[in-house]
């Protein structure tokens, strides 16, 4: 009983001493994109050693730039009547391990295939020219 005592006190000293995260602004619309970071909302993505983990930068209403895992890229953005559109999208040319390649790969092939999105609390959707969820990205602080 001490013991629970002891591990509930230190983390109340420990919650108050936390630092609580800023909540983003909610977007109305695609249209309030530019001027965005995120980052992968999949765990096994989310996770990967900063300088390796995927980003995507909306930077102005007709750029977007990031990172796929190995290596940065730049392109296009467009925007309009629901649709969202990147590309063409050029790269640095980095030699990364396989894990990081096969990341890369998943990452360039949804923003290729990205013909619209969907904004959710804190999130964007990707969505493929069906309508189908191509990869789910979480607004960065």
């Amino acid at each position: 009983m001490k013991t629970l005592s002891v591990v509930l006190g230190l983390s109340a000293v420990l919650a108050g001493c936390g630092h609580q995260p800023q909540s983003l602004p909610t977007l109305a619309s695609l249209q309030a994109l530019p001027g965005t970071q995120w980052v992968p909302a999949d765990p096994a993505l989310a996770l990967l050693p900063l300088g390796q983990r995927p980003e995507l930068q909306f930077v102005s209403p007709t750029q977007v730039i990031g990172h796929s895992g190995c290596n940065r890229f730049a392109g296009a953005l467009h925007l309009g009547g629901g649709g969202l559109q990147m590309g063409p999208l050029a790269g640095t040319r980095r030699a990364c391990t396989d894990e990081l390649m096969v990341v890369e790969s998943r990452v360039l092939r949804a923003l290729d295939a990205t013909r619209g999105g969907r904004l959710e609390p804190g999130q964007l959707v990707l969505l493929d020219a069906r309508g189908a969820e191509l990869m789910r990205w979480v607004q960065r602080h």
